[in-house]
């Protein structure tokens, strides 16, 4: 009689409360994935923002040098060149740099070298409010010869007026994206799960307290 009693006087407001519980688990999960995707991309900018900032100082050094007639210009610039050409991690992580005539100095593909950058003056036109800019673009990734969708971090080599750019493919990084949230999804959806099978026990007791 006693068990009968519990099991009958369950809340009337129980399944709505079962709702609430499991819409608001939802929610916090789509919060968590949003908050995963801002961080994943601040980290991305940070490393950025890392390999421009070596990219400034070492030109810093560089037109020091030059300024005060240890380098020629030309040596100065060369050894900027060789420099950047050396920060990259594979074909798709690369610096790239155009000098003060818009002319590419330095770039993962041989042939752009040398060109006339169209990009240049947008570049130095953002420069003038902010540096560095983020810049989204859809660029040819190296190596897979399809056009993905680009960040690109850009800053300003004072003195030279060169621009210098390093950026990061989104397929990569909705890659490295899905493989945490994959994670984070599979243990929402385990807690809600096992919370319907609670509550669904819950009810299917009080039915069964009811038909006795």
């Amino acid at each position: 009689m006693v068990n009968r009693l519990q099991w009958n006087h369950l809340p009337k407001t129980t399944p709505l409360f079962a709702i609430s519980l499991v819409l608001l688990l939802m929610l916090v999960c789509f919060y968590t994935l949003h908050i995963l995707r801002v961080s994943l991309i601040e980290a991305r900018k940070h490393e950025v923002n890392t390999v421009l900032s070596m990219a400034k100082h070492y030109s810093a050094g560089v037109i020091s040098q030059e300024q005060a007639g240890e380098l020629t210009l030309e040596e100065a610039e060369q050894q900027l060149v060789d420099f950047l050409s050396g920060l990259r991690d594979g074909k798709s992580r690369y610096v790239w740099a155009n000098d003060g005539n818009a002319f590419a100095r330095v770039h993962v593909r041989p042939h752009v070298l040398g060109r006339f950058q169209k990009s240049y003056t947008r570049d130095m036109s953002l420069l003038q409010e902010q540096d560095p800019v983020f810049i989204v673009t859809t660029n040819v990734k190296p190596g897979d010869d399809v056009r993905v969708l680009k960040i690109n971090g850009v800053t300003r080599i004072p003195v030279w007026n060169w621009t210098v750019g390093f950026g990061i493919y989104m397929d990569e990084f909705n890659t490295g994206y899905w493989h945490h949230a994959g994670r984070i999804i599979l243990a929402f959806a385990g807690v809600i799960f096992a919370l319907i099978l609670m509550f669904w026990w819950l009810f299917r007791k009080r039915d069964d307290s009811l038909t006795d």
